[in-house]
């Protein structure tokens, strides 16, 4: 059996206590993992292999470093365990700094219970081994984490400068010819190709706006008012791009209470998604539904290539740009959606294949102003949700027009 980052192979060969602790590992991980999702919110979004992530081996090196002789200070020493772990919460998750050190501390209460529990004897050096294993782990992983985050806005704010000067230039050079007063015709078919890309930038705009609504706090300033979900749909499908299939609208639910803006932008959101990733022959469908008493949904869904298995946890991670038939996303109109659901203390849910199409839905309680109110910033009369000088916050996805 090998373990380790170094992959060794004498584990056979290892004093008895090494071997004891090894015999634990599965055990270890087990209690790691429930203690996790009791204590980290967001774990509970991660399927199980990211979840993990590199822990096993973490313990692994941990077993080494207590064992009288190995070559191995301490858990983190010679390897980018610690670093790879930061990484990949930092790229594959919407963990904060504070979750990531959670995970480690959590791995030191769990272990340290275990051993005490098991009667595994530890001299003092060796606990101090574990202790400053995890210490080290701690801030290794954490500068992985921060410098991955600034590599990801970097480049975010590269590609978005890029991708702005492209139609920005097609604007300037259509608004150049059109000043030279060509004919009729021409005319038209410059003004389209402003039209056409100024829309394009506005899409951007959105989005930017939508980042800024999901970095201004744990939940959004909601304006609630009673509306129907229907009436929403038909509002959003009147503005939606034009495409070869059509727009299909089916289903009803009786009117509820949620902010309407926000639900309207998450709604334009799932929309302009479906659009770019959908076959655009076939029926782009929304979908409302009231199966469940006190709760409502409200689904898009179209058909064409699925997302694949092994990637539609990532949708929802900011920045994740996916490109699908060819076509780039920025990575921020799903995790948008998903913020604005759970403002409403509702959740997102997609379904994606060849022979099912792509669905994504958003199930909401019928009124969310009992959710609401009970928040931070909640107003327990109204149900709106308000900011920290009592004054409902201004809406950051609101855009002019």
């Amino acid at each position: 059996m090998t373990i380790g980052s170094d992959r060794d192979d004498g584990a056979e060969d290892m004093p008895p206590l090494a071997r004891q602790l090894l015999s634990l590992r599965d055990t270890l991980m087990s209690e790691w993992t429930a203690a996790i999702l009791a204590d980290v919110e967001r774990a509970n979004q991660l399927l199980p292999p990211i979840l993990i992530n590199t822990l096993p081996t973490f313990y692994d090196n941990l077993v080494q470093a207590l064992t009288p002789g190995y070559p191995r200070r301490n858990a983190v020493e010679g390897s980018t365990i610690a670093s790879a772990h930061g990484d990949e919460r930092a790229r594959m998750t919407n963990y904060q700094p504070h979750e990531l050190i959670a995970e480690y501390q959590i791995f030191k209460r769990v272990f340290l219970r275990m051993v005490e529990r098991e009667n595994v004897a530890l001299t003092p050096a060796q606990l101090a081994r574990v202790h400053e294993s995890v210490d080290v782990a701690v801030r290794e992983a954490i500068a992985a984490y921060t410098a991955t985050q600034e590599r990801l806005r970097q480049g975010y704010v590269a590609t978005l400068a890029h991708d702005l000067r492209t139609p920005l230039s097609t604007i300037g050079m259509a608004a150049t010819l059109l000043a030279r007063r060509p004919d009729p015709d021409q005319a038209a078919s410059l003004a389209g190709r402003i039209r056409a890309n100024v829309d394009y930038i506005d899409e951007m705009v959105r989005e930017l706006l939508d980042t800024a609504a999901l970095h201004s706090a744990r939940a959004l300033p909601l304006d609630i008012s009673g509306f129907g979900l229907r009436e929403l749909a038909e509002e959003v499908l009147r503005d939606a791009p034009p495409r070869p299939g059509p727009y299909e609208l089916q289903g009803d639910a009786p009117p509820g209470h949620w902010c309407r803006r926000m639900l309207k932008r998450a709604l334009e959101n799932m929309v302009r998604n479906a659009w770019k990733y959908g076959d655009p022959e076939r029926p782009l469908r929304i979908v409302i539904g009231h199966e469940r008493p006190g709760r409502v949904s409200v689904a898009v869904c179209n058909e064409g290539t699925p997302i694949p298995e092994d990637r539609i946890a990532d949708v929802f991670l900011m920045f994740h740009r996916n490109a699908q038939n060819g076509v780039q996303g920025w990575g921020l109109g799903l995790p948008f959606v998903r913020h604005v659901a759970e403002s409403h203390g509702g959740s997102v849910l997609i379904d994606s294949s060849a022979e099912r199409g792509t669905t994504v839905t958003v199930d909401l309680p019928a009124d969310a102003r009992p959710f609401v109110c009970q928040q931070p910033g909640g107003d327990k009369r109204t149900g709106q949700r308000q900011g920290e000088g009592g004054e409902p916050n201004p809406d950051p996805a609101r855009h002019p027009g």
